[in-house]
């Protein structure tokens, strides 16, 4: 869709556009946030401790998880 929006119909198609981009985008960030947690989680930190490695993935990944969450969230709206 174009940015004329010289009607109703202009609008409505703009938005969806941007809830069906928004939905795979929601889907994508959240499978890249499992993805990326799994990986720094079997990935010792700094002093060697995989206690620290757990909590350093779900600090980082935490993040990541509230994009896909925001971009659920435009989906719906």
């Amino acid at each position: 869709p174009g940015s004329d929006f010289l009607s109703n119909e202009d609008i409505r198609a703009f938005c969806e556009d941007g809830r069906k981009k928004a939905r795979k985008r929601a889907v994508e960030r959240a499978l890249d946030a499992e993805r990326l947690e799994g990986r720094l989680r079997n990935s010792p930190d700094t002093s060697g401790s995989m206690g620290g490695a757990r909590a350093r993935a779900r600090r980082v990944t935490r993040h990541l998880r509230r994009v896909a969450q925001a971009e659920k969230l435009i989906a719906k709206s």
